[in-house]
């Protein structure tokens, strides 16, 4: 019979069984019915093997059920919290204006390629642009129109930086010059 040739792991002690020998699935089942129908049939340290498998299958049926239950608690619990996210998030934006109708102050237009720099002057009335149109651009930060443009540059222009004192405008370029443009002159 299958319990004799798998209960021989402890036989002082079948409660400190190797918890990998003991019964499980199938052979467990067969072997409650053995110990329901044919207990006299069976030693008592056979008994005990079959205890000791069905009490480890009850154990690990309870983790299973306390598990299921902690990932129900977790999911709800997130829920929760996204539901609250949701409507915190309404609360606070309700009645502002959506991101999409805010209208820009300025869109300054005027290169005819990929703008790669743009820098503020230092007293922030003036706007610079680099562009891969190989110019820069100088804009009226309040109006948005072209105060000058800058050519010179036979490649791409990288990018551009103001003087500290803003008489001066610095550009690099793809054509591996730099070039430092005096505040109105062109």
């Amino acid at each position: 019979m299958i319990i004799r040739a798998n209960y021989k792991t402890n036989t002082a002690d079948p409660a400190q069984r190797d918890p990998y020998k003991l019964f499980g699935g199938a052979d467990l089942t067969e072997a409650i019915e053995w110990l329901n129908t044919r207990t006299s049939d069976l030693r008592e340290d056979e008994r005990a093997f079959i205890q000791a498998s069905r009490e480890r299958q009850e154990q690990e049926e309870q983790q299973k059920r306390r598990y299921t239950r902690r990932t129900v608690l977790v999911a709800l619990a997130g829920l929760g919290l996204a539901v609250g996210a949701a409507a915190t998030s309404r609360v606070l934006f309700q009645g502002s204006t959506p991101l999409s109708s805010v209208s820009l102050p300025h869109i300054y237009g005027g290169h005819t390629d990929i703008v790669r720099s743009v820098a503020w002057s230092p007293d922030g009335k003036r706007l610079a642009s680099a562009s891969e149109d190989k110019t820069v651009q100088v804009w009226d930060a309040s109006s948005g129109r072209t105060l000058l443009t800058y050519k010179g540059h036979t490649d791409a222009v990288n990018s551009v930086a103001w003087s500290p004192d803003g008489q001066r405008l610095a550009s690099a370029s793809w054509d591996t010059t730099v070039r430092v443009w005096l505040w109105l002159q062109g």
